[in-house]
């Protein structure tokens, strides 16, 4: 074999030892997907939380289904499902959750479809675990058991000692277009009732969607103070008396050099069904002494 020959060799081995495989090389660039398209093939199993998520104010079974009944969704909810503000691994989802109107004891009702089985991307969000720790205490996920509590449900309940009123000039939303008009009572809070604190644990649930980095108070720290506005109106038939919590003012008892206390509202929050009627501005002047 002459040295042509040889080389000849040399380059049809080499050939077939790189050049003869590109079967092998376009699979292993296909094995692993491109991030890019494989975010996409996901895309419908992410669900921005305020676009499936619902709270409601239940003032009777009716509410359940009505599609009528006070409803609203969250601002915000990184505090609940990240920073992004998404829940991943279901196509279809729907988060509705029941506030009783007077007591906010609690229903989470979760309906999902299109559940993503099985994905080299990360897990499933567990959506109760998520919620959990932001929901009020013994919320229940059985309607059934919610029903019961809407039966038990105190509608004229009210905590603490009234400082002021205001009627409002608005229709109330509950009844709309039957000339029922509510009336706001501002209260100062009995920061010791242990039966009010129960109440106020629930209700501030509220405003982890609603305030930025919110956070619940210690109730037991005697330096707070909780200022409560109950929307109140008779019903247009049964003529019975409706009290709702629609929103409240926490203010902290700073000590003042020498010997004096200076206060600071921490919290303020009103409902979004009930903002825009003059509410804030109303309810601030009893404790800021206007």
């Amino acid at each position: 074999m002459n040295e042509r020959d040889r080389n000849s060799g040399h380059v049809e081995a080499f050939r077939n030892l790189f050049c003869n495989s590109p079967k092998m090389t376009e699979d292993n660039s296909n094995s692993n997907d491109h991030p890019a398209e494989r975010d996409e093939d996901m895309s419908p199993y992410r669900k921005p939380a305020a676009s499936v998520i619902s709270f409601k104010l239940i003032y009777s079974k009716d509410d359940l289904q009505s599609r009528k009944v006070i409803h609203f969704r969250p601002e915000m909810s990184h505090q609940v499902f990240g920073e992004d503000e998404t829940i991943f691994g279901y196509r279809t989802l729907s988060i509705t959750i029941n506030y009783l109107h007077n007591s906010s004891r609690c229903f989470v009702d979760v309906l999902k479809e299109g559940i993503l089985k099985s994905t080299p991307m990360p897990q499933l969000d567990d959506i109760m675990k998520c919620l959990e720790p932001w929901l009020p205490e013994k919320f229940t996920t059985e309607k059934e058991e919610f029903l019961k509590m809407i039966e038990n449900e105190r509608h004229d309940n009210m905590y603490g000692a009234l400082l002021s009123e205001f009627k409002d000039k608005q229709e109330c939303k509950v009844f709309p277009n039957q000339k029922v008009f509510a009336d706001y009572k501002i209260c100062i809070c009995d920061m010791k009732n242990e039966e009010f604190k129960e109440f106020h644990k629930r209700f501030e649930t509220y405003i982890v969607w609603f305030i930025d980095a919110a956070n619940f108070i210690d109730l037991d720290d005697e330096r707070w103070m909780l200022y409560y506005v109950y929307e109140e109106f008779q019903h247009p038939e049964t003529k019975a008396t409706y009290r709702t919590p629609v929103g409240y003012c926490s203010v902290y008892k700073f000590f003042a050099y020498p010997n004096n206390i200076r206060t600071r509202i921490s919290q303020f929050f009103i409902l979004p069904s009930h903002q825009r009627r003059g509410i804030g501005s109303s309810s601030t002047r009893p404790w800021l002494g206007i």
